[in-house]
């Protein structure tokens, strides 16, 4: 049971951390704070098969959250075929 509160717990704290900085007009936190929520809940899904765009949004939530911390440090490119990214 407590695992699946925990969760339940963290996406609920991540959409009220979400309408706080919608209502406080800070639209850097409001966006950390949703790419969080999402990268969270597709983290815990059960263990199925994806389509790789899934993944790579992701990813991409991922590397914008890290992006806060880090800066201009680093760089991502992607060199993925378009027909692929359904598979």
């Amino acid at each position: 049971m407590q695992s699946q509160i925990n969760p339940h717990f963290l996406c609920n704290t991540f959409d009220s951390i979400k309408g706080i900085a919608a209502l406080h007009h800070e639209p850097e936190i409001r966006s950390m704070a949703n790419d969080l929520s999402i990268f969270f809940r597709y983290s815990i899904r059960p263990g199925e098969r994806v389509p790789l765009k899934d993944e790579l949004d992701a990813v991409d939530r991922n590397i914008r959250i890290q992006k806060v911390r880090f800066g201009d440090r680093f760089t991502v490119r992607y060199q993925i075929a378009e027909d692929t990214k359904n598979m």
